[in-house]
């Protein structure tokens, strides 16, 4: 998912920021009951286990990426999170998600490119 330029100014602490829409397609689940979902990446200590911002050369300092589980409030998908989607032998299924930036008040922030990577693994039942 690719974010909107966001003003270092803007950032909020302590909450997510700029969020966009994502969400994980399943097809051709005929005949499958449920998927589990675990993500896995680099996380961030000092950005409350926030994805971890992998920007090597002009990267941002106290910023991380957020990941949110649905189309709507604030349970946070981290590192190890599992998550389960029942399919019940429909043909389709989903998972939606948001994602945008998080910043601690903790930490020193200038401004820089954000990039971070969330392996999504999908078990099938």
């Amino acid at each position: 998912v690719t974010l909107d330029d966001i003003d270092a100014t803007d950032l909020k602490a302590g909450h997510d920021n700029g969020l966009k829409p994502a969400v994980l397609n399943f097809t051709s689940c005929v005949g499958v009951a449920g998927i589990d979902l675990t993500f896995d990446g680099t996380d961030d200590a000092a950005q409350d286990g926030h994805w971890k911002n992998l920007a090597s050369t002009g990267g941002a300092t106290g910023v991380a990426v957020a990941l949110l589980e649905g189309t709507a409030g604030n349970v946070f998908l981290k590192k190890t999170a599992k998550r389960s989607v029942v399919v019940n032998g429909a043909a389709t299924a989903k998972f939606d998600m948001r994602t945008g930036y998080f910043r601690d008040a903790s930490t020193p922030l200038t401004a820089g490119t954000v990039s971070s990577q969330i392996t999504v693994t999908a078990a099938y039942k």
